[in-house]
């Protein structure tokens, strides 16, 4: 007979924090028109599900819908634009769909509706041997709301001259005001002035590919890096971040807007000032990670989200799950903790994480809701009484910027606080049973 047993998950305050919870979403886009953000990085799902989207055709089932801000194109395209003035210029763009004909233009159905001022355009690059041989673009500028016919001839800059053998066919929708929205619809493309069109034309958009994009609950990566693994050390599953040419991994339950200064956003509620962070891992370290090997950064911040102290700690490979501890003792009360994981510089390097949580939710110590301490009268502009028969050695008061701002023993169980400033601070009482804590608001 043979006995199989699963490691269970302990239990954590921490969100999330064996990464058991994931989230999915769903998208779509034409076929044979890949060249869009759900193709290239399915993490923008999370952003917007609708960026591009099926519509009613005209005339037809579907058609595609195009909001501002998204950008759709062929498949199989090379080269990059340069911008250089008002017009990005394409001719380092070639590739796409296979087609052997010498169009004279192309026309369809549109409809445009924006709230402000927004440009939708088409482009259309035609390339042979692999390089472009012709650009042509096309500004959808009078608001549709029903479907309109449209057509333009490939005569500007200059015909085309040559018969390519691909052909890429594309929509961009901008606007300069993030606050503008809008959408462009298109359906029913063809080339005019041929015999034939495109195979893999797909110009009535019936054609649809299913997109879909995974992440982890409350945790913050770039999704090429980072993703569900079952080779777990407890429960189903763990997280695996690894390090690509383009990103090194990088998981945090915080995040910045702006990367010179040390503000965060998010993060996780947390006012002990001494206690044992623990995880499992596991790394694989590719090539040379010497110079930023593997880490995991414990951030500590106030109120304000602003980072007064970090706490690094290298990681070091294992081929097993390793259980990995990182005590602290703060001078300060914080607000809230980020944990920040890296996998090192090396290209190809994994690391792999579960089962995070704080030692002090196994014990009860240092941990406000275990403790229920009461201070009175709260708010008070004077001073407040403490339980009678709670025995302090120690009463400190810490304002939101973690400083200590008064530190003295309670006499007749009364704290006189009429010194300090109207405002909001945290008060540390030390016993020999452990440390209380409770939020003051001084009037």
């Amino acid at each position: 007979m043979l006995l199989c047993a699963t490691l269970l998950p302990a239990q954590s305050t921490i969100p999330n924090a064996g990464f058991e919870n994931w989230t999915t979403v769903k998208g779509c886009y034409p076929t044979n028109y890949a060249t869009n953000q759900y193709a290239l990085n399915p993490q923008d799902l999370f952003s917007d599900t609708s960026l591009i989207a099926k519509a009613t055709g005209y005339e037809s089932l579907t058609g595609v819908q195009i909001k501002i801000g998204a950008a759709l194109a062929s498949s199989n395209v090379f080269g990059e634009p340069h911008y250089s003035g008002d017009v990005p210029d394409f001719s380092n763009i070639h590739g796409g769909i296979p087609y052997d004909q010498k169009p004279t233009g192309i026309k369809g159905y549109y409809k445009w509706q924006a709230d402000g001022e927004a440009v939708g355009t088409m482009i259309v690059i035609f390339s042979k041997n692999g390089a472009n041989i012709g650009t042509y673009m096309h500004m959808f500028l009078d608001a549709a709301d029903e479907y309109t016919v449209f057509e333009f001839n490939f005569d500007t800059p200059a015909k085309l001259t040559e018969t390519p053998d691909s052909v890429i066919i594309g929509f961009i929708h901008m606007a300069n005001d993030p606050e503008v929205s809008g959408a462009l619809t298109i359906d029913k493309i063809e080339f005019t002035g041929v015999e034939s069109q495109p195979e893999l034309l797909n110009g009535d958009f019936e054609e649809w590919v299913e997109v879909s994009a995974e992440k982890a609950d409350n945790w913050y990566y770039v999704y090429k890096t980072g993703k569900k693994t079952d080779d777990a050390y407890a429960g189903q599953y763990a997280f695996e971040l690894t390090t690509t040419e383009d990103y090194g991994g990088n998981l945090s339950n915080g995040y910045q807007e702006d990367y010179s200064s040390d503000i965060f956003f998010e993060g996780f509620p947390f006012t002990n000032q001494r206690d044992v962070f623990e995880f499992y891992y596991k790394l694989t370290e590719v090539g040379d990670c010497s110079e930023h090997p593997s880490h995991l950064y414990l951030k500590f911040l106030n109120d304000a989200g602003e980072a007064l102290h970090t706490i690094g700690h290298q990681l070091h490979p294992s081929s097993e799950y390793k259980k990995e501890e990182v005590s602290f003792d703060l001078r300060f009360v914080p607000a809230k903790i980020v944990m920040n994981f890296t996998s090192g510089s090396g290209v190809g390097s994994v690391l792999k994480v579960d089962e995070m949580r704080f030692q002090s939710e196994q014990s009860g110590l240092n941990n406000i809701s275990t403790k229920g301490i009461s201070i009175y009268p709260n708010p008070t502009d004077k001073g407040f009484y403490l339980p009678k028969d709670l025995a302090i050695n120690e009463v400190r008061i810490i304002n939101l910027q973690g400083a200590e701002v008064l530190n003295g023993s309670d006499k007749n169980n009364y704290v006189d606080v009429s010194s300090l400033p109207k405002g909001i601070y945290m008060v540390l009482l030390n016993s020999k049973e452990g440390v209380y804590k409770n939020k003051l608001i001084k009037k």
